[in-house]
């Protein structure tokens, strides 16, 4: 069963994720797959979208198809990308009847919870790559990188909806390969009736060692990353740039 969050809650995403979130995300990403391919991508891949705001960021000149598990969040994207081609599947699984110059994972990725999750995941972007095709992987947190904290964040619209969002990032078990986020939201709705929700989400957490073992045995090439050209302020997680098979 999907959380929450992606179900019936969906329609608060653009509050959660303003317009200009994901915006250096998204810089990084087409900066990246523009040198791998070494020409600038026409087509893009999105698995795991979720509310769309990182692929609104991307230039108009790329043909973007954007994926999500979850149907409202598939419709809260495709608002957001008017333009885009979307569909509803399970990014382990779903087969176009298509090739792309490069497809993204972004932070989709933490819910995959064992390798074999991992491992499908990479299969199904394989299935869209022609050979010398682009992988973006950007997980939230890798192993080494992990540590336990909270974040938080919210916004508000016009009609007087508002909501406020704390994260609580902890970890049950070290030797497990995954961690835990409490996520409590407090929902104003237009009339100034306040509710809360607190949901745990269950992630999956990898080495980088492992990381590696996986993508090379999905058939993909580790890349070198170099982000220091890049004019960032906030900065980004970990990101693997992987091509396809032989170009």
């Amino acid at each position: 069963m999907l959380p929450r969050l992606y179900t019936d809650l969906a329609p608060w995403w653009p509050l959660l994720s303003p317009p200009d979130a994901y915006a250096e995300d998204a810089q990084v990403v087409h900066a990246l797959v523009e040198q791998a391919l070494d020409r600038a991508p026409r087509s893009l891949l999105e698995l795991g979208c979720g509310s769309g705001t990182l692929a609104s960021h991307l230039p108009n000149t790329v043909e973007l198809t954007l994926n999500d598990l979850s149907p409202e969040m598939v419709a809260v994207a495709a608002d957001r990308n008017p333009t885009a081609t979307t569909h509803c599947g399970d990014l382990r699984t779903l087969r176009l009847p298509r090739t792309f110059d490069a497809v993204l994972i972004h932070d989709a990725l933490m819910y995959l919870g064992s390798r074999d999750d991992v491992e499908a995941a990479l299969a199904t972007a394989a299935a869209h790559l022609e050979p010398g095709g682009v992988l973006v992987l950007m997980p939230d947190f890798v192993e080494e990188t992990f540590y336990p904290g909270t974040d938080a964040g919210g916004g508000e619209d016009p009609s007087g909806r508002a909501v406020r969002l704390l994260e609580w990032r902890w970890d049950r078990d070290p030797d497990d390969g995954r961690f835990e986020v409490e996520m409590a939201l407090l929902l104003r709705d237009e009339q100034g009736s306040v509710r809360s929700v607190h949901e745990q989400h269950s992630m999956g957490l990898f080495s980088l060692e492992h990381w590696g073992q996986m993508i090379r045995a999905g058939g993909f090439t580790l890349l070198p990353v170099d982000l220091t050209q890049l004019p960032l302020e906030q900065g980004v997680g970990e990101v693997f740039v992987c091509m396809y098979g032989t170009p």
